[in-house]
Order: C-alpha cells, then sequence, then structure tokens
C-alpha cells in the first residue's frame, strides 16, 4: 500500500476541517448531553472554550474575495401625496361637521383651526337595459 504525499496547503486544509467538524461535534454533545436551557456555564469554562476558539482560528487565515454591485445614482423618486393624486377629481359632496352645542350658539365659539380630509368613492359601471314599445 503507498501513501499518497499531500502539500503543506492540503494538510493545513484537512486541519481546519478536522478543527471545524470536532467543534460541531462538541456543540451536538452540549445539546445532548448537557445541562438544561436554564442551566449556566461558567465563566473559567467559558473561557476556556474562547482560548481554544482563538488557537484554532489564529492559524487559520481566510482567503477573502472582491463583490461588486450596481445601484441606481441619486435619491429614490418621491412618492406623490394621495391628494396630489386625486386632485383632478370633481367634488360631490362638502361635509362639514359641526358639535351641537357649536351649533346651538355659534357666537361663544372661534375656530381656531380646520382638518381637511376625503374620501374617494368607486362607483362601478352598472348593465341594464332599456325596452322600447
Amino acid at each position: 500500500m503507498s501513501a499518497a504525499v499531500l502539500s503543506p496547503t492540503e494538510v493545513q486544509l484537512l486541519r481546519e476541517e478536522n478543527a471545524v467538524l470536532r467543534a460541531q461535534i462538541a456543540w451536538l454533545k452540549q445539546k445532548l448531553f448537557g445541562g438544561g436551557q436554564s442551566e449556566k456555564l461558567d465563566r473559567a469554562q467559558l473561557l476556556l472554550k474562547l482560548e481554544e476558539l482563538a488557537k484554532t482560528s489564529a492559524g487559520a487565515e481566510r482567503p477573502t474575495e472582491t463583490i461588486t454591485y450596481e445601484r441606481a445614482a441619486g435619491p429614490a423618486p418621491k412618492c406623490t401625496l394621495p391628494a396630489e393624486s386625486f386632485a383632478h377629481l370633481p367634488v360631490k359632496e362638502t361635509v362639514e361637521i359641526i358639535p351641537e352645542p357649536v351649533r346651538a350658539d355659534p357666537s361663544v365659539y372661534e375656530r381656531i383651526g380646520a382638518e381637511r380630509t376625503f374620501e374617494v368613492d368607486l362607483v362601478p359601471p352598472q348593465l341594464f337595459k332599456r325596452d322600447g314599445a
């Protein structure tokens, strides 16, 4: 049996993959056999895990890639306000809401402002038949 000769970069990649797989197995063991969700880990245990992770990730440099994208220049077009969109519609009815006490004695009250709103109604077309005699 002849052993395959691996280059140093291949050996390094295999070691990194081995470290990742070991971390995944440790995570799965913790989920299966570890404490419940309400149990807390000791701070010293967490520091040990962080040191192990730092050792495995310190020697491994991740390759970088350049990503480019395109986007529209300038700000997005502003949306039109409903008042601008429906300004050309004819007004069929104007409703002014005046409270009952003001109607009873309007000289006592002073108008300090007004709020203007509108509603748009859609009347669907109708089909009908005219009979002639």
